[in-house]
């Protein structure tokens, strides 16, 4: 295994108008002995390109792939806006050679102009007598951070398992810097998943910590305020930096989605979120727009279709990053990276293929200027027509935003749910145009999830009067379910 190859990579750039299309496929060096999983990328203000990846063993099979391949760390190639390689580095972000565990997730650009990588760490098997922990062995696995030089690669400061104890599991779930520091987020898998929000200096040195004792599932941190998305059993919670609960919502998603996966993306707006199930027997996913002014909700839903990752502009346009081989590692279909942007009722405006036979997309990412988007992915290990495979490569793409074809489909009629007054102290006027649905059944909950009111629906477009005077005064939830999806506003009855 090589930590630096010296001119070698595959790649296509391809030639779009007056821009440029890049699409690479990078291996980790020409032996063939290491596979390289494509995990994100950014993007500094030289247009300079980092993607960061999980470095693992490989052995040459019989087509049956490796599950829970040996780690050795994580690596980092830096490239330019037309693909040639500038450097590629591996880091020990793992003391020992783990199964399946990914050390890093994420990469940052700091104010200091340096690459931030968090990371956790396996740290082996120990034993454990803790406040938090019986007596016994585990696993552990501890957090680290490394600053990185941008023009070089080199490690120029890493801080390795800050105020950690001996038993700790932990599992990073989300990193940004703020003033005068940074904020880490991570889980302690050996308790029952709290949330716990670390406030670090600039050297990495803790500064304070609160925990946030609830089930921990996904976490985004806000990129415009100083607040924590928590979503945890379909319900979003909205934190403060010291874990105060600020709002809540309640996503409903469909029964077949038993644990789905779930990708969060925000702009001054709106959130957005996209969730997809993984198991063999569905491919279903789901969208939900969040307004944060009115906390008004929009939702629909994909029918065997795999949402890998979405992102937004400023102007509300909803970029979605979809897997047309259905997450199938076997699959050898020609292109099955899709990305299409939506507006914001979910109406398909643009979209286009990309990739080649056994890619799996990851994560899309806007460039700095939101006119274009960054996919990195993996060439997963391939299948051929002999049962042969291949160490697995970096897939990464990058193009402009106009350059995704206009959609042939017909346009979605919008979908509109809208209340007045609201706030309403006596009877307000429910409106909605949902075309293309058979029924739907149209509920007022409070708060508390005290179902107050139910009607079913039959008709596609209608008004209907509710009155408000004989319920308490607060915060209550519309909802109409279709089999097109879920549509939600708030009602205040002051």
């Amino acid at each position: 295994m090589k930590n630096l190859i010296h001119g070698f990579f595959l790649f296509y750039v391809l030639a779009a108008n007056s821009q440029t299309t890049i699409e690479l496929l990078l291996p980790w060096n020409t032996d063939g002995d290491t596979s390289v999983l494509g995990l994100m990328a950014v993007q500094d203000y030289n247009d300079t390109y980092f993607i960061l990846s999980n470095i693992q063993h490989f052995e040459e099979g019989s087509g049956i792939p490796i599950n829970g391949a040996h780690t050795y760390g994580s690596g980092i190639h830096s490239i330019s806006s037309t693909g040639e390689l500038f450097w590629q580095e591996l880091y020990l972000t793992t003391l020992l050679e783990w199964d399946g565990l990914v050390p890093a997730h994420q990469l940052l650009l700091n104010s200091n102009d340096h690459i931030v990588v968090p990371f956790s760490s396996a740290v082996g098997v120990t034993p454990c007598d803790s406040v938090n922990s019986p007596i016994g062995i585990a696993d552990g696995f501890k957090k680290g951070i490394l600053e990185i030089a941008r023009n070089t690669g080199a490690v120029e400061q890493a801080e390795y398992f800050p105020d950690d104890l001996l038993c700790d599991r932990d599992k990073l779930l989300a990193f940004q810097e703020i003033q005068n520091g940074y904020l880490l987020l991570y889980t302690d898998r050996l308790e029952n998943h709290p949330l716990y929000i670390e406030t670090l200096a600039s050297d990495f040195d803790l500064v304070h910590v609160d925990t946030f004792s609830n089930d921990t599932r996904w976490v985004y941190l806000s990129e415009y305020d100083e607040t924590i998305l928590l979503f945890s059993q379909q319900t979003l919670s909205i934190l403060s930096y010291d874990g105060d609960v600020l709002d809540s919502f309640s996503l409903t998603i469909s029964d077949t989605l038993i644990s789905p996966t779930v990708y969060i993306a925000e702009n001054e707006n709106y959130y957005l979120f996209g969730l997809t199930d993984f198991t063999y027997s569905q491919r279903i996913s789901h969208l939900h727009v969040i307004g944060k002014n009115n906390g008004s909700i929009q939702s629909t839903m994909y029918d065997n279709k795999v949402i890998k990752d979405v992102t937004m502009t400023d102007n509300d346009e909803l970029l979605i990053l979809f897997d047309l081989s259905r997450n199938n590692f076997y699959d050898s279909m020609p292109k099955p990276v899709q990305i299409a942007k939506l507006d914001i009722d979910f109406n398909e405006l643009t979209s286009k293929r990309y990739g080649y036979p056994y890619i799996s997309p990851n994560t899309i990412d806007l460039t700095n200027n939101q006119a274009g988007f960054m996919v990195t992915g993996t060439r997963l290990k391939s299948i051929d027509e002999i049962g042969g495979r291949e160490a697995d490569q970096i897939y990464f793409l990058k193009d402009e935003i106009d350059q995704l074809i206009v959609s042939q489909s017909v346009p979605a009629v919008s979908n509109t749910l809208s209340i007045y007054p609201n706030p309403s102290n006596d009877v307000c006027t429910i409106s909605y145009s949902l075309p293309h649905f058979n029924k739907g059944r149209l509920t007022i909950t409070s708060i508390s999830g005290v179902k107050v009111f139910s009607k079913e629906l039959i008709e596609e477009t209608a008004q209907l009067k509710l009155n408000l005077s004989g319920y308490s005064n607060g915060l209550y939830l519309c909802q109409i379910l279709t089999e097109n999806g879920v549509y939600r506003r708030r009602i205040l009855k002051q």
